[in-house]
């Protein structure tokens, strides 16, 4: 098998267990990219096809469990004379093995693991599904202490085929019902009682009956009083014990009812106040009349996994010995007592006991007159259980328990498993997660049709923002389409070369291009005009958040030349008359004279005078110039439109 692929899919890679009834592999789901274990039915079961028939439909009934404590069923199938089961692959250990390693168990964990392991049976009882083998070799345990119970299709499919045509009996036989040690019929009452074995070995770290040979186990469940687990484990609080006790009682009468309700049990059986209870005994009911099983000198039990048997080949047969001829009649007097008095017994309670009914088909009506016809022929409707069917409408019944043509006592109920219809879903949430990681859950929630539409946002890219039907919503998956909006990420532009844009090529940028521009500095330059971008950042070709922002540097223009500041003071004389005027006279009042002064140099040149003013008297001036480097400056003072002075002063001078 290894190396092996099954249907195309399955890669077969390691061995990883065998039992009485299968071979596990571990295998890779090429199609899903997942492990997986592989349960590949042995040999000895492939000739047998009524098995195979039941094998098949059983197996794919289990594949509706959908419980985090049952080891989900993918696929079933057959191909080349393997006939397989696809399952969920636990990475962990089985419920024996831990006990091993692990035993006793605290209490805490005990309860912790028995509240997993009833939920989970309860789920399976819901759906008119009886486990039937029920041991810590068919419960898985990972790393964080979460159970799975596996095996579910195999027990199903085995349990009314070969196996029960040889009078055998389903089940490990150290925790088997009383009434599957004799041969009866497995009920929800039967997984109750393997349930409390299985309990009973959490705490006690024992089994509660052993023996030589399968026969003397199973002897001792139909006979042999339950051990009180306190005797094993001291100070045990009487409301564990009693769960036990109950869960492991002889007559199913006096179990449980259902796995409901030793869940219920096991929620407050750890509550200080229960410690001290009374000691569960099934109350004696004198009026009830119960059947007595008949115990076979001879049962063919299965031996567990653990037992080998080994037949001697040299048993010699005993000679036959002559057998003692006995007289007849005293037996056949007896005989015909037994059956008087119990005829007579039998009519004063009216007739020869309760009538019996034969179930009728029901399949395929609708619920409301499978009722009718159930009560028409004197039986009731038990628990009708609802399972989704992609194929049969809702309200048809799918299934009975027990099913058509068996026999029941008048007024005894029949279950029935009605179609819900196409199986509906309460959509999970996928907002905010990546699509990439989030697109197999989708699909494996049963949605084949996914539409995505992306837009730009700030989330990261592949984010989903928006998804229809939303989270919560009730939907037949198959048939809805899943709408998805992603984030395409943030939207970005590439940014443009704006070296040497003006002022209004960069406003009607900003206008066109969803980018801004900031004006960060300005500075000289002499290879840009004044008011244009000399560089950016980031630099062109990069690309941004549309929205974001580039930075530029504008120039101020050429840099300034270095100047001197030259402050020359002049004095300009008042221009008297040349003759003085005679002895003994008044010296004559002369008029204004009109001072002009010029500049050339940086700011100013000859052709406007910078002052005009005029004098009576002689004047103190101060003429400014303002020299470049490498320039000069000069000035010409006129009195009265005559050049009184004038000067040229370099840079260098006034250094």
């Amino acid at each position: 098998m290894i190396g092996k692929r099954l249907n195309g899919r399955y890669k077969v890679i390691k061995s990883i267990g065998s039992g009485g009834m299968a071979n596990v592999y571990l295998a890779r789901d090429m199609i899903l990219d997942r492990d997986v274990a592989v349960k590949v039915l042995r040999v000895d079961y492939v000739s047998e096809a009524n098995m195979l028939k039941r094998f098949q439909r059983e197996a794919q009934s289990a594949t509706s469990l959908t419980h985090p404590n049952i080891v989900s069923m993918y696929d079933v199938g057959d191909e080349e004379d393997y006939y397989y089961l696809v399952m969920e692959y636990v990475e962990g250990m089985t419920l024996k093995q831990y006990i091993q390693e692990h035993s006793p168990l605290d209490l805490e964990d005990s309860v912790d693991i028995m509240l997993q392991l009833t939920s989970a049976i309860a789920h399976a009882h819901h759906n008119g599904i009886i486990h039937r083998d029920i041991k810590p070799q068919n419960i898985l345990i990972d790393s964080e202490g979460n159970i799975k119970i596996t095996d579910f299709g195999i027990a199903m499919a085995l349990s009314a085929t070969a196996i029960t045509q040889t009078n055998s009996v389903m089940g490990t036989v150290h925790y088997l019902s009383p009434e599957q040690a004799r041969g009866g019929t497995a009920s929800k009452q039967s997984d109750i009682y393997s349930l409390g074995i299985v309990m009973y070995e959490l705490l006690t770290g024992t089994l509660p009956y052993e023996g030589e040979t399968p026969i003397s186990i199973a002897l001792k469940h139909l006979q042999s009083d339950l051990p009180r687990p306190s005797e094993v484990v001291k100070d045990l609080p009487q409301s564990i014990e009693n769960v036990i006790l109950k869960a492991a009682a002889k007559d199913p009468h006096y179990r449980y009812k259902n796995a409901d309700e030793i869940t219920e049990d096991l929620k407050t059986v750890l509550n200080p106040e229960r410690a001290s209870e009374p000691v569960f005994a099934p109350a004696p009911d004198l009026e009830a009349t119960r059947a007595i099983p008949i115990i076979k000198d001879r049962m063919n039990i299965p031996a567990s996994e653990d037992t080998k048997i080994h037949q001697p080949d040299n048993l010699k047969k005993e000679p036959d010995k002559p057998k003692k001829k006995r007289k007849k009649w005293p037996w056949i007097v007896a005989i015909l007592m037994v059956f008087l008095l119990s005829g007579g017994m039998m009519a004063a309670m009216g007739v020869f006991g309760p009538t019996k009914v034969q179930v009728p088909d029901v399949v395929g009506e609708n619920i409301e007159d499978a009722e009718d016809v159930i009560s028409e022929v004197g039986l009731t409707v038990g628990e009708v259980v609802y399972e989704p069917n992609e194929e049969i409408e809702e309200d048809i019944v799918l299934r009975s328990s027990p099913k058509a043509t068996r026999t029941l006592e008048e007024g005894e109920a029949v279950d029935l498993i009605v179609s819900s219809g196409k199986e509906t879903i309460e959509t999970d949430g996928y907002l905010g997660r990546n699509y990439n990681n989030s697109e197999d859950l989708i699909r494996e929630a049963g949605f084949s049709d996914i539409e995505v539409t992306e837009r730009f946002d700030d989330s990261a890219e592949g984010t989903i923002l928006e998804q229809e039907p939303g989270e919560g919503a009730v939907v037949v998956p198959g048939d809805t389409v899943m709408e998805l909006v992603i984030s395409k990420g943030i939207e970005e532009s590439e940014v443009p070369n704006l070296t040497g844009f003006t002022a209004e090529e960069i406003a009607a940028f900003e206008g066109n291009s969803g980018l801004s521009v900031s004006i960060t500095r300005e500075e000289y330059s002499n290879d840009y005009a004044a008011g244009t971008v000399i560089s950016q950042n980031p630099e062109a070709g990069t690309m941004v958040e549309v929205g974001g922002n580039i930075n530029v540097v504008t120039s101020l223009g050429a840099p300034p030349v270095p100047v001197n500041n030259v402050v020359i003071p002049v004095t300009i004389e008042f221009l008297e008359e040349e003759e003085p005027p005679a002895e003994g006279e008044d010296p004559p009042e002369l008029p204004e004279q009109i001072i002009t002064i010029y500049i050339d140099d940086k700011n100013n040149d000859m052709n406007e005078p910078v002052e005009e003013f005029t004098i009576t008297e002689d004047t103190e001036r101060n003429i400014r110039l303002t020299i470049e480097e490498g320039s000069s400056g000069s000035y010409r003072i006129e009195r009265n439109g005559e050049v009184y002075l004038e000067d040229t002063i370099s840079y260098q001078e006034n250094e």
